[in-house]
C-alpha cells in the first residue's frame, strides 16, 4: 500500500473519530455499566452458573436426546439464562452495550455511504435498520 498525503489524512480523521467515540457519553455509560456488572459479584455468579450449564450442555449434545439428563439439563441452562439476563446489572450492561454498538453501526454505515450505497455493512444488532435496498442475488 503507497502512503500519501490523503491516507495520511485518512488516517488522521480516524484517530479523531476514535477520540471523540471514547469521549462521547454513551461511551462512558458503557464502561460505567461494564465496571459494574464486574464489581457486581451476584450478576457474576449467575454468570458463571449461566457458563458451567452451557458447558455441561454441551459435552451432552453430540448425544442428543440419548443422554437420560439431556431434557433437565436444557432446562436448567434455560433457566439460568433468564436468572442472568433479569439480573439489573446484566440488563443495565446489555442496553448500554446496544446504545453503543448503535452508534458505531450507524456511524459505519455512514462512512460506507461515502465511498459507495453498495457496501453491505454487517452489523451485530439485528434490528438496526438502514434505508438500504437488499442485495440481488
Amino acid at each position: 500500500m503507497i502512503y500519501n498525503d490523503q491516507m495520511v489524512a485518512i488516517e488522521d480523521a480516524v484517530d479523531q473519530l476514535i477520540a471523540a467515540l471514547k469521549a462521547s457519553e454513551v461511551f462512558k455509560t458503557y464502561q460505567a455499566k461494564q465496571a459494574q456488572l464486574a464489581q457486581d459479584a451476584k450478576a457474576q455468579a449467575l454468570i458463571q452458573s449461566f457458563h458451567d450449564y452451557q458447558h455441561k450442555l454441551a459435552a451432552i449434545e453430540p448425544y442428543g436426546s440419548y443422554v437420560p439428563e439431556a431434557a433437565t439439563l436444557k432446562k436448567q441452562t434455560l433457566a439460568a439464562k433468564r436468572d442472568m439476563d433479569l439480573n439489573p446489572s446484566v440488563a443495565a450492561y446489555k442496553l448500554a452495550k446496544l446504545q453503543f454498538e448503535t452508534v458505531v453501526d450507524t456511524l459505519t454505515v455512514a462512512m460506507t455511504d461515502k465511498i459507495s450505497s453498495r457496501i453491505k455493512v454487517a452489523t451485530r444488532n439485528p434490528f438496526f435498520e438502514t434505508k438500504r435496498k437488499p442485495h440481488k442475488m
